[in-house]
């Protein structure tokens, strides 16, 4: 029909490219990689859009706000007034009493090392990760695009459950593929989908997105990444990485 635009034509944000990677295809029962780097890469992502789009700075392993303003996207906008209800926490709290949080997510923070307190990066990361804070996010703005639909999952045993996957294949891979693409024909890469690529590598996701790519391909596509990324988004990947190491430890 004339006018109608279809889900996979939608624009979508860098995130969202990251969860659509990770639920590659309707008829999969299960996603790519597990629940730990999927809501690590979803936390990443999120935070990445927030220091592109100049509401954060990340320095030292802490995140800062910059000014009061709040994005119009309902989940950057959660992700900022939950920041701020943090910052009104420490404001309000006695002289020399820590800050305390029922959230188990949530351990103290440390006083910054800076004048003004940060938001510690890790922290941050974990929050968003549990109970799929920063997925939940990711999925209802998915929502309201069109670019996913709700999914019955019949079991042998037990109730039928219910999930969100991707509305096509193109909706899904479209956006790995013009990587490998680009990496393959040596075409330039932009630093989103720099970015893209180096969540696909913190997570595990690579070995499904960029399956396809010889092991010279992803070894120059990790040569472009270390070159073309810039500090603020090394420094948020690297936590990515050891944070989803941390499941490991456990």
């Amino acid at each position: 029909m004339r006018g109608t635009v279809m889900p996979s034509a939608v624009s979508t944000r860098l995130t969202d490219d990251f969860w659509l990677a990770a639920n590659d295809g309707t008829k999969r029962k299960e996603q790519v990689i597990a629940d730990w780097p999927l809501g690590v890469g979803t936390a990443a992502g999120l935070l990445g859009e927030l220091i592109y789009a100049g509401y954060l700075e990340l320095r030292d392993g802490e995140l800062f706000r910059c000014g009061e303003t709040m994005s119009d996207d309902p989940a950057l906008h959660t992700v900022l007034a939950t920041m701020a209800e943090e910052e009104q926490r420490w404001y309000s709290a006695a002289p020399g009493q820590a800050w305390q949080q029922n959230d188990q997510a949530w351990p103290p923070q440390a006083e910054s090392h800076h004048r003004r307190r940060g938001h510690a990066l890790g922290t941050w990361l974990s929050y968003l990760t549990y109970e799929r804070r920063a997925e939940k996010l990711v999925v209802d703005r998915l929502s309201r695009t069109g670019l996913v639909q709700l999914q019955e999952q019949r079991r042998w045993l037990g109730r039928p459950t219910v999930r969100y996957v991707p509305y096509n294949s193109v909706a899904s891979g479209s956006r790995a593929s013009a990587i490998t693409t680009a990496v393959r024909h040596e075409h330039p890469l932009s630093r989103r989908q720099l970015f893209l690529a180096r969540l696909f590598f913190a997570t595990g996701l690579h070995q499904h997105a960029l399956a396809t790519l010889t092991p010279r391909e992803r070894s120059r596509l990790a040569d472009r990444i270390a070159e073309g990324l810039d500090p603020m988004s090394q420094e948020l990947l690297m936590a990515a990485d050891a944070t989803v190491g941390e499941a490991a430890m456990r």
